[in-house]
């Protein structure tokens, strides 16, 4: 993983951030089948990955609830903080 460039490196924790999310998701659903909906938001989730909730959710309703152009987005996201992420460090260290 180190010599991999940067902007790769934040597709791939795109990827991870996406899976993540959408499993405790499909798993919050499942534990709260059947019970009170006020009870069981992802409040908690939300919490935790409000940065990319904010990104995601209005993507998600641009494309139509597409969640294949919403893992998209995610990666180049992801992509796009990481090579602002090399350019900056590569900038620092001249």
């Amino acid at each position: 993983m180190k010599n991999l460039p940067y902007w790769l490196r934040g597709g791939i924790l795109g990827i991870v951030i996406f899976v993540i999310y959408r499993f405790l998701l499909i798993l919050n659903f499942f534990l709260c089948f059947g019970k009170d909906i006020n009870a069981c938001s992802p409040v908690i989730l939300d919490i935790i990955f409000w940065p990319f909730r904010l990104i995601s959710v209005p993507v998600y309703d641009l494309f139509q609830s597409s969640i294949l152009l919403v893992f998209i987005f995610h990666v180049a996201f992801g992509m796009v903080i990481g090579w602002l992420y090399g350019k900056i460090k590569n900038t620092i260290r001249k």
